[in-house]
């Protein structure tokens, strides 16, 4: 669920102005209690990780921007299916949270709009990071999901990176144990196109994060690069 207390004081520390306030044309609708808390403290848009051209990596909705995307019928099917839109990112992709666990999601908004899709699971792309570890990932300047794309690439990566566990850390630690290593290594896999190339970088990841800890060797690295860009 949606940890508004810790995302308030994510915003206050970062000095992210926000406007809490009631609003009322959602009482009737049916939304978790979560959610609708969220809404309270979104009385005005908040761009966050703007770039020098004045674009945001995440643009979140203001109460009257929710409504009008919560009402708007060419995205009945995200309603329909148990997801509720809080903003977009770069390249237009919607982000949203499942109403069922508050895990985020991202639509391709291409698909949306021009209606080539013949299911919903062709339209989102699901992910296991919550809203409050969302922001923080954006707030602090690590690496993030900008869309749907990165959303899936984040997923898939995130199987082949826990499975390999290449410090011995998940039958004890928590699965999201690597999670910004992940994200960095999907950065690197969407910049480089050579196996190699991704080798290093997960090498240079894994080491930057764990020092000596991390003992695999180059061509264990070049398996998992492999992996990666066979996906």
């Amino acid at each position: 669920m949606i940890d508004i207390d810790r995302i308030k004081q994510l915003f206050t520390e970062n000095n992210i102005t926000f406007t809490e306030r009631k609003f009322s044309l959602f009482d009737n609708a049916n939304l978790p209690d979560d959610i609708k808390r969220w809404i309270e403290i979104m009385g005005s848009t908040i761009q966050l990780d703007l770039t020098p051209y004045g674009s945001a990596g995440v643009y979140l909705y203001s109460q009257k921007e929710l409504f009008e995307e919560y009402s708007d019928e060419h995205d009945k099917i995200i309603k329909d299916n148990n997801y509720f839109v809080i903003g977009f990112g770069p390249n237009g992709d919607l982000t949203c949270i499942d109403k069922a666990d508050g895990k985020l999601a991202f639509i391709y908004h291409d698909t949306l709009w021009e209606e080539t899709y013949t299911s919903f699971d062709e339209l989102v792309e699901k992910t296991d990071l919550d809203l409050k570890d969302f922001l923080y990932l954006v707030l602090s300047g690590q690496k993030y999901p900008l869309d749907a794309f990165d959303a899936k690439d984040y997923m898939k990566i995130k199987q082949i990176i826990n499975r390999w566990d290449p410090i011995d850390l998940l039958s004890h630690a928590p699965k999201d144990e690597y999670n910004f290593e992940i994200l960095d290594i999907v950065d690197a896999s969407n910049k480089l196109f050579k196996a190699d190339e991704l080798a290093a970088a997960i090498n240079k990841i894994f080491t930057s994060s764990f020092d000596d800890a991390f003992s695999a060797s180059m061509e264990e690295c070049m398996e998992i690069a492999k992996e990666i860009k066979s996906r």
